[in-house]
């Protein structure tokens, strides 16, 4: 759950710089350039937008919607050289939750570190919200289970056995076992399977990720086999 970071730019030469800003630092998010339409990139619960609006004629946002916010992404960072150069149709747009407003100088340079922690905060904050909201599905005895979830979910595709687990979080598998005790499944297997399950039911309820969307976040492409497990993991502790 890396991300994907969309830079939104009409200038060439300007989007290759920021694109090029956020692919140079430590782990890098997946860095995606759009050239003059909002309408091609994937809303997601952790994706970035960063829009440009130093451009002589910048886009024109959305319409806002009746209820929740504009874009369904962690955040929205618009870059700009001052308050007042922000175009009008933007200012609502930048008093939303999810938006935040990064000042540069007015020559076209920019501070790529601010750009790049701005980024990475939005990103952490994402994971965050998702972490808690599968807590809150597994309950109160799974509060301890805390460094177990953010485990699976900040790397689902590469977190997959027990044993990757306890290599992320540099403890032994019998310490990991004591740790996914509480929960009652008896085997280390089936609390990975019912981490994935309060995660994808948050993202589709809660964050209303479309089914695709959740699995993959989720880290499962077979979902025939994953209800199969589903079902294990319950019939182990209805």
């Amino acid at each position: 759950m890396r991300g994907t970071v969309y830079v939104v730019c009409a200038s060439p030469e300007r989007r290759r710089a920021i694109a090029g800003a956020l692919r140079a630092g430590r782990d890098p998010p997946d860095v995606r350039t759009l050239s003059g339409t909002l309408s091609r990139f994937e809303q997601h619960h952790n994706s970035v937008l960063v829009i440009d609006l130093r451009d002589p004629n910048p886009l024109e946002p959305p319409e806002s919607p009746r209820t929740g916010r504009r874009f369904a992404v962690a955040a929205v960072i618009l870059i700009a050289t001052s308050k007042q150069s922000v175009p009008a149709a933007w200012l609502e747009v930048a008093r939303e939750a999810n938006v935040q407003l990064l000042l540069t100088p007015p020559a076209n340079a920019i501070d790529e570190g601010r750009l790049r922690n701005a980024v990475a905060q939005a990103l952490e904050r994402s994971l965050d919200r998702v972490v808690a909201g599968v807590l809150r599905r597994c309950g109160k005895r799974c509060e301890a289970l805390e460094d177990v979830v953010r485990a699976v979910l900040s790397d689902p595709w590469s977190i997959r056995r027990p044993r990757d687990v306890a290599r992320a979080l540099t403890i032994s598998l019998a310490q990991l076992r004591s740790i996914c005790e509480p929960l009652g499944l008896g085997r280390i297997d089936y609390v990975l399977t019912y981490i994935r399950r309060c995660a994808y039911e948050f993202l589709t309820f809660d964050c209303h990720i479309s089914s695709a969307r959740a699995f993959e976040a989720v880290g499962v492409r077979d979902r025939s086999n994953f209800r199969r497990q589903v079902r294990r993991a319950r019939s182990s502790n209805p």
